[in-house]
Parts: C-alpha cells; sequence; structure tokens
C-alpha cells in the first residue's frame, strides 16, 4: 500500500516505537486516532481531510500509516462487546470497537487487522489492539 490520492490514512502515533510490530495503546488512548482522506499527493507529502472537519496541508507522507478495509472475519467483531486476551486482569480491557481496520505495523510489511475500543469500564478510555488479540464477551 502507498498512500496517494483517496488513501485514508491516520496518525502514525498509532503503531508503537520505530520497528516494532504492535499498537500503541499506551496503555490508553484520551480519544480514537483521526482518521483522514488524502488528495494532492507529490513530493512526499499529502494534503489530507480529517474525520473531525479539520484540514492539513503538506503532511509528510510518513507520518501517517496507511489503513486499509478489514477481512471479513475480522469484521465480525463490529457491534460487540469484545475482551482482551492477553494481560486483561482489568475490566477496562473490555468494550466495543469503534474502528476495525487494517495496518502495515513495519513499513512494507503485511497488513494485520486491528480494533480501537471504547472502553466499558469507568475511565471511558480507548485501546488499540490486534483482532489475534480479541475474543466477543459470551451473554453481552
Amino acid at each position: 500500500m502507498a498512500i496517494g490520492n483517496g488513501s485514508y490514512v491516520t496518525p502514525g502515533t498509532i503503531i508503537g516505537t520505530a520497528g516494532a510490530t504492535f499498537l500503541d495503546g499506551s496503555p490508553w488512548l484520551a480519544q480514537p486516532p483521526i482518521v483522514g482522506r488524502c488528495s494532492g499527493a507529490g513530493g512526499g507529502n499529502v494534503n489530507v481531510l480529517w474525520d473531525n472537519g479539520g484540514f492539513a496541508s503538506t503532511v509528510p507522507s510518513t507520518s501517517l500509516v496507511e489503513l486499509g478495509v478489514a477481512g471479513a472475519n475480522s469484521l465480525d467483531f463490529s457491534g460487540q462487546v469484545v475482551r482482551r486476551l492477553s494481560n486483561n486482569q482489568s475490566g477496562e480491557f473490555i468494550g466495543v470497537p469503534v474502528l476495525i481496520a487494517s495496518i502495515a505495523l513495519t513499513a512494507g510489511g503485511a497488513l494485520s487487522d486491528f480494533a480501537i475500543i471504547k472502553s466499558n469500564g469507568p475511565s471511558n478510555h480507548y485501546w488499540a489492539a490486534l483482532i489475534s488479540d480479541l475474543e466477543v464477551v459470551a451473554g453481552q
């Protein structure tokens, strides 16, 4: 995937430290990451219309990560209450997906499906997880 006209993107900060193969939810996100659509690609920069109504011109494409469509099995988590499979000792790691997409965790790497989850716990925070680290909470 290469960022260009019409690409959907999110800030690259959603991925952990350089070379990491994980998402950065350290441990909480105060809000879900913004998503935008690119236009005017050229010279390594793009213009981005963000989903919060903001517009940014000449954004370096290296500061962005392209989003793709998640696989059908991953989309089955939509509208479900899910929990994290690992490091799930806290009730904060139970919630509802607000974004399900695919993302390359390393430049040129394979796509991995992930979700941004709105916690059902008292913190009202968000967290990011790979779909492979989620399961549906029975009876919810």
